[in-house]
């Protein structure tokens, strides 16, 4: 078996940028597509297309702030003695943001409590 190396300090960080990255790209590609079915101009009758389509938007958007949760949760949760690094990285990329989804929000708020 191949032998896990140890983390160096900018391994910590990189992993923080690296979490607060995929959620954000995740959800704006969600919030731009949105943005994209909400122009479109489409004929009553395919209204049915319209609202599968946003199903499929919020299923995707649900999905991306399940994974992210389970990120966080990751290192909330984990024993490794630099777990604030990657927490309060994450903490500086989305702390203020205002863009953020309903269950990143309560995430970024939950983290912010345990690192203050």
């Amino acid at each position: 078996m191949a032998e896990e190396r140890k983390w160096e300090e900018s391994d910590y960080i990189e992993e923080g940028k690296r979490i607060a990255r995929e959620y954000l790209s995740g959800m704006g590609w969600v919030k731009s597509e949105r943005n994209l079915t909400y122009r479109q101009v489409k004929p009553a009758y395919q209204r049915e297309d319209l609202e599968e389509k946003f199903r499929q938007l919020t299923e995707k958007e649900e999905n991306i702030e399940w994974k992210f949760g389970q990120d966080v949760d990751k290192w909330r949760k984990s024993e490794d003695s630099r777990r604030r690094m990657v927490l309060s990285e994450i903490l500086k990329a989305l702390g203020n943001r205002a863009d953020l989804g309903f269950f990143g929000k309560r995430i970024v708020d939950r983290v912010k409590r345990e690192l203050l």
